[in-house]
């Protein structure tokens, strides 16, 4: 499981101010205890400016992004969950920036929970998130989740695109899973997105990965005759060169 990058890391990242960090964090505690109400919330904090990184939502959009920079990632829900409750509505780039931000900061354990706030507050989703939500399982090894990917994606009824059996292929790959490698190959194929220059180079950049294993190497190069003469050719050549 990956570590949590170290708190220098963030430093190089913009920052928001620390009187909008204690706004959100003081207000959204109050509106989580059950006893606040909007009306109530709005009058507890006295900066009026400062609200209006919550009440508009475009400063509300450039907050949550910026909050992810924090190194708390979900403080970015925290923005988004109070300004939606103050009455803006965001388009689905706004959940996908914050996303890519997580993603930036190595801070994957929140997106699933993004994710899922996005679909909430709008009632539909994007291929970019659910592809995001893919990649957050595979970096936080959750493999076993990895088979449910898919069926998220028809539940929604969006078209899975190269990048999401890509991500499929990488995780299998890390788990070492070679029989449901060549199952998303084969689904991907199905779909209509035919093995390419970067298929390959994931399954080469996957292999090398596999470090001194010399039995997972075989069993690698071994299934190479299952992918077809010109994917397996493509291949082949590439780890070659290794």
């Amino acid at each position: 499981v990956p570590t949590k990058p170290h708190a220098n890391v963030f430093r190089a990242f913009p920052q928001p101010s620390p009187e909008l960090v204690t706004m959100v964090d003081v207000l959204f505690e109050r509106r989580r205890s059950g006893d606040w109400g909007l009306e109530k919330l709005k009058s507890y904090w006295k900066n009026a400016e400062a609200l209006t990184h919550l009440e508009n939502h475009e400063k509300a959009a450039k907050l949550a992004k910026l909050m992810v920079n924090t190194g708390v990632a979900y403080r970015a829900c925290h923005v988004l969950l109070l300004a939606h409750a103050f009455g803006c509505k965001f388009k689905q780039n706004v959940y996908e920036n914050v996303a890519y931000q997580m993603a930036q900061t190595a801070q994957w354990a929140e997106l699933p929970s993004l994710v899922a706030l996005g679909r909430r507050q709008t009632g539909r989703t994007t291929a970019r998130l659910l592809n995001w939500r893919a990649r957050s399982l595979v970096e936080l090894s959750h493999f076993g989740l990895l088979d449910r990917v898919l069926g998220q994606f028809e539940e929604e009824g969006i078209q899975p695109d190269r990048k999401t059996f890509h991500v499929l292929v990488s995780g299998h790959l890390r788990n070492r899973d070679l029989a449901r490698v060549k199952d998303c190959l084969g689904w991907m194929e199905d779909a209509g997105f035919p093995m390419d220059a970067s298929t390959h180079a994931l399954l080469v950049s996957n292999y090398r990965s596999m470090g001194s294993d010399s039995v997972v190497q075989k069993q690698a190069l071994g299934s190479l005759q299952d992918l077809g003469a010109r994917n397996a050719t493509a291949v082949g050549n590439s780890l070659i060169q290794l």
